[in-house]
């Protein structure tokens, strides 16, 4: 299952490629949408930090709700931006991967940061824990 937390946007088309018009120069930029797994800590907050600055609208795609929202708002914070929108998705859960790929579409970048331990043996999906998490989620 997914859940897409909107946020600074109306629709989730509006986090694909929007147009601005600079008007000192006249000419157009395109602001280009970043998805990051594992996004609430680590190298996937940071890699949404640098990014965010440099104007880009980040997807901060989190198993945990409760740690995506604690990461947006100190992002939010530490930027100065309001660029954020949460996805919450299980990289370890092939539905949730489909699911999450069906709603988000078309992406600019994708971080492919979420990964962890776990069980050696056979997961609930037929692969271990490890690879779900780390492998598999990650190129279905």
């Amino acid at each position: 299952m997914i859940k897409i937390i909107k946020t600074n946007t109306t629709h989730m088309s509006d986090l694909k490629e929007t147009t601005e018009t600079t008007k000192t120069t006249e000419t157009t930029e395109t602001t280009k949408t970043v998805l990051v797994t594992g996004a609430n800590s680590g190298l996937g907050y940071e890699s949404s930090k640098q990014l965010a600055i440099k104007g880009f609208n980040i997807i901060l795609a989190c198993r945990n709700e409760e740690k995506a929202e604690k990461a947006k708002a100190s992002l939010e914070n530490d930027t100065k931006k309001e660029n954020f929108s949460i996805l919450i998705l299980d990289v370890s859960d092939p539905t949730s991967v489909e699911s999450a790929a069906k709603a988000v579409g078309n992406l600019d970048i994708v971080i492919l940061n979420a990964g962890g331990f776990g069980a050696i043996g056979s997961g609930k999906h037929g692969v271990s824990e490890v690879i779900a998490k780390n492998v598999a989620g990650h190129i279905m």
